[in-house]
């Protein structure tokens, strides 16, 4: 028998495509927001490393560490290598947090609006969901979230830059926040538009790992490089 948390889920309809979208509406260009796709596409050097990648190899399973992508990103970042965790885009990596971490009973705490997903992998695990309502700029209050810790609490997530209220909350609100988090708590920084943002010069959350252990940043492909379809997200983590 499915268990009660996954039968009591509303399925997902995932939108039309493009080309759907457009005959329906009888156009001839359409550019879809709804999805938070980049409408700009990939890099023309991206295009053209694909192109002569062809398809060599394609009929052998990949480099399961994926060595070549770990220490590019790695050097890039100036993090570990053991630190990175690669997923089927950043879903899969939230599914395998919550799945690693988050207990039935336990509190998960989210900005309320935010990434439905985070509450979806949380209610899956049987996790209660503690929303919190972002304040009247909609802005993710953290002050409210501190608040809201308990003994329950496991696990909190922050949408950095907030989807979808567009709205940010800086590294050093970020750092006074971690120094009222238990060290027993897991704090995630999802990163996934973390290139729009202009209102600081290093704006990730980054830099804050070397004092907490606790904390988690993530990172995607599929936003400002214009990667969806390659489906490749990942969190940084403490090595440790």
């Amino acid at each position: 028998m499915v268990k009660k948390a996954i039968a009591d889920l509303k399925p997902y309809t995932p939108e039309d495509t493009l080309d759907a979208l457009k005959q329906r509406e009888g156009l001839s260009k359409l550019v879809r927001l709804s999805a938070n796709e980049n409408a700009f596409g990939t890099s023309p050097r991206v295009a053209e490393a694909l192109s002569k990648w062809g398809f060599t190899g394609a009929n052998r399973y990949p480099d399961s560490n994926m060595t070549t992508l770990r220490e590019a990103i790695a050097s890039r970042l100036n993090v570990s290598a053991d630190a990175l965790v690669f997923g089927n885009g950043l879903d899969e990596i939230l599914a395998l947090l919550s799945r690693t971490l988050v207990e039935p009973g336990d509190d998960v705490i989210v900005a309320e609006p935010t990434f439905s997903e985070y509450a979806l992998n949380a209610v899956v695990e049987g996790a209660t969901m503690v929303d919190v309502s972002v304040d009247s700029d909609g802005v993710t209050d953290l002050a409210s979230f501190t608040n809201a810790i308990t003994p329950k609490t496991r696990m909190i997530w922050i949408c950095n830059p907030n989807n979808p209220t567009g709205t940010f909350v800086s590294k050093a609100e970020i750092a006074a926040f971690m120094k009222t988090v238990p060290a027993s708590v897991t704090v995630i920084v999802d990163e996934a538009y973390i290139d729009f943002t202009t209102v600081e010069d290093d704006p990730s959350a980054l830099s804050l790992m070397a004092q907490f252990d606790n904390l988690v940043v993530l990172r995607t492909f599929s936003k400002a490089y214009g990667l969806a379809n390659f489906r490749v997200g990942f969190a940084i983590v403490s090595p440790t």
